[in-house]
């Protein structure tokens, strides 16, 4: 199942694509980070369908980055290549999870806040320290934790 996707550009450069970029979740919930090349993204994008199932075959599995991960506990990553295989599927039967969330304890923050190999939890606690400390503007609070937690956090 595709949880998540997006399209990774150059930051110096926006028209220039990287990689496309994914979230790949099983029937355990386990989950895994994949990407597509921007060499070959245009063979495979067009298939590829944001909250679908799929069948993918012949990828190559190494090890997960080194630093700023998406999917923090995962060991391995999937990168496709020119032979892989996918193809979206329609079964109503299967059970897979939309989305997989790693919450973390509160007082856990503070030392995760440096960690590179998790950049959501820096802006997670700075959202949490907003809200704490301005906890009246709690309309801005939840605009600020909506935008870096949601977006850090789930892509």
């Amino acid at each position: 199942h595709v949880s998540r996707l997006c399209n990774v550009h150059n930051p110096s450069k926006k028209e220039d694509l990287l990689y496309v970029a994914m979230v790949l979740i099983d029937e355990e919930g386990e989950y895994v980070y994949a990407t597509i090349p921007s060499y070959i993204c245009n063979r495979f994008r067009p298939k590829i369908l944001d909250g679908k199932i799929h069948i993918i075959k012949k990828f190559d599995i190494v090890p997960k980055k080194r630093e700023y991960r998406v999917v923090g506990d995962s060991k391995i990553m999937i990168n496709f290549f020119f032979n892989t295989y996918i193809k979206a599927i329609t079964k109503e039967d299967i059970t897979i999870p939309l989305h997989r969330f790693d919450f973390v304890q509160f007082h856990h923050l503070d030392h995760r806040r440096d960690n590179h190999y998790v950049l959501t939890v820096y802006y997670y606690y700075y959202g949490c320290y907003y809200y704490y400390y301005y906890y009246y503007y709690y309309y801005y609070y939840y605009y600020y934790y909506y935008y870096y937690y949601y977006y850090y956090y789930y892509y």
